[in-house]
């Protein structure tokens, strides 16, 4: 994402939003934006640390810090300014990095202490994710993407019976989804679906064929880490203005070298509008200028208005 755009771009970086909340989320944003759907298969095991260090890192590593995920992503695009916040804190404030990485972490953490029962809390998160996307694109960003490492299952009430017990051999590591273990097994063959894969300390994974869960301690209801569809197909949704609504008329600072060398408490700021292209969005547009020390804003001008081929002139202080 961050390769192929080179304007003000919002990523959405969502935990456990699977690819049917994201479709629920998709008809409630305002439909003035194009939408283009489309889906990412997730790794296995489909967890958060292992899924959303393949969303930011492109080294192989797991990593389980959040921290250090981000860190990662802004070394590798040193050259590029880069935010990262969480969803709740979109306002009406701009922002001036060129891309803004918002993470929300509500569905999969109510799924994990709810289990079932977050379910009735789901349609008040879908709205208030719908609110916020629309939020992004009605600021100053030409797209807004939403992305997630995972999805989830329902496995429903269970009996004892509908856990699945195996016996293998050697170290191993039991989740609800998935067994990590050190050796291959050949009792697993054919009843279980294996992949050599090295995590940790573990060589294979093996998973069941069916949504039924592997007996482990703990509760059951909303889990992750398998292979079904639920949980690895996830969404790559693309929201982005219309032709109407990109071809504004355009609008630049003429004075950019200037105002590196300015001396004193006034400065003055030289706008310089388009030609247009005959569109009714080129003829003229409202702007304001916003000011930032630091990636902190600390002023904001009144608004104004300026016409096609014209050239205006702002004085402002320190």
């Amino acid at each position: 994402i961050i390769d192929d755009n080179s304007t003000k771009t919002a990523i959405i970086v969502g935990d456990g939003v699977a690819y049917e909340v994201a479709c629920q989320i998709a008809d409630k944003v305002n439909k003035n934006f194009k939408l283009v759907r489309d889906t990412i298969i997730g790794d296995i095991p489909s967890e958060t640390e292992n899924n959303m260090s393949r969303i930011y890192m492109a080294n192989a590593v797991t990593e389980k810090v959040q921290k250090k995920r981000e860190k990662y992503l802004l070394e590798q695009n040193s050259d590029i300014s880069i935010d990262f916040i969480k969803l709740d804190e979109v306002n009406e404030d701009a922002r001036s990095a060129q891309f803004l990485i918002y993470t929300y972490k509500d569905i999969d953490d109510m799924g994990e202490k709810l289990q079932q029962k977050a379910l009735k809390y789901f349609q008040e998160t879908i709205d208030y994710f719908a609110e916020k996307v629309s939020q992004l694109l009605s600021s100053d960003y030409s797209k807004v993407y939403l992305i997630s490492d995972h999805g989830f299952v329902l496995t429903g009430l269970l009996s004892e019976s509908d856990k699945i017990s195996v016996s293998v051999e050697g170290p191993t590591e039991k989740a609800e989804r998935y067994i990590r273990t050190m050796e291959r097994q050949p009792s697993l063959s054919g009843s279980y679906i294996g992949v050599e894969k090295k995590t940790k300390d573990f060589n294979f994974l093996y998973f069941s064929k069916n949504m039924n869960p592997f007996k482990t301690p703990g509760v059951y209801g909303f889990s992750h880490g398998g292979i079904t569809p639920q949980e690895l197909v996830t969404s790559y949704f693309c929201w982005e203005h219309t032709s109407d609504s990109t071809n504004l008329l355009t609008v630049t600072f003429e004075n950019k070298e200037d105002l590196q060398s300015v001396t004193g408490e006034l400065f003055q700021i030289k706008i310089k509008s388009g030609k247009g292209d005959g569109g009714l969005f080129s003829e003229k547009r409202k702007v304001f200028l916003i000011f930032f020390s630091n990636n902190v804003q600390v002023n904001k001008s009144d608004i104004f208005e300026v016409e096609k081929n014209q050239l205006i002139f702002k004085e402002y202080s320190f």
